[in-house]
């Protein structure tokens, strides 16, 4: 078995089936995903699995790569470590947009709230039902177009037209003025 093989066996291995959807169904011999759990979200056949596991793969695409790491829940960091090991350049100008299963329980904690995350480049990667009532269902705009500063810029943004084209805000009659 090569490097491959035995990276992709050991993530799927630390994987619990019943935190990711799937139903414990019969008594499980050995830990983790079986090969058709891991096979079915990531798109491939269970036999391209094993011949990847088995090291009969010369070399799996950029394309299957992402779609196992998706499948094996990878991080931003061991995603590129199984491009590598596949013969790949990881990408330095990607833009990591996983979300770490603790970002999702503490939003689920704060369901009282309109609530999104966002990746480095301001694009809304998730979003709670309360957010999409505020500002709009951000489902309706296509992937490419759900970047909150263009929304601002191009005043899409719910009450972003409200303020001053300047910026300045309008004075009560009773706060201090500078002149005298």
């Amino acid at each position: 078995m090569d490097q491959l093989g035995a990276a992709l066996r050991a993530w799927r291995d630390r994987l619990d089936p019943v935190t990711i959807g799937f139903a414990h169904g019969s008594p499980r011999r050995v830990p983790g995903l079986r090969r058709a759990e891991l096979a079915t979200p990531a798109g491939i056949s269970v036999e391209y699995v094993v011949r990847l596991e088995q090291g009969r793969v010369a070399a799996p695409s950029a394309q299957v790569c992402s779609a196992l790491a998706r499948a094996l829940h990878l991080s931003d960091d061991e995603h590129a470590h199984l491009l590598r090991m596949a013969g790949h350049a990881a990408d330095p100008t990607r833009v990591p947009r996983t979300i770490p299963g603790s970002l999702y329980r503490i939003v689920d904690q704060l369901a009282g709230n309109p609530l999104a995350i966002y990746d480095a480049t301001w694009q809304v990667l998730q979003w709670n039902p309360l957010f999409a009532a505020t500002f709009g269902d951000p489902s309706v705009r296509g992937l490419g177009d759900r970047n909150v500063l263009v929304w601002q810029f191009l005043g899409e943004l719910p009450g972003s037209g409200s303020r001053r084209a300047s910026g300045r805000r309008s004075r009560s009659p009773s706060s201090p003025t500078s002149e005298r």
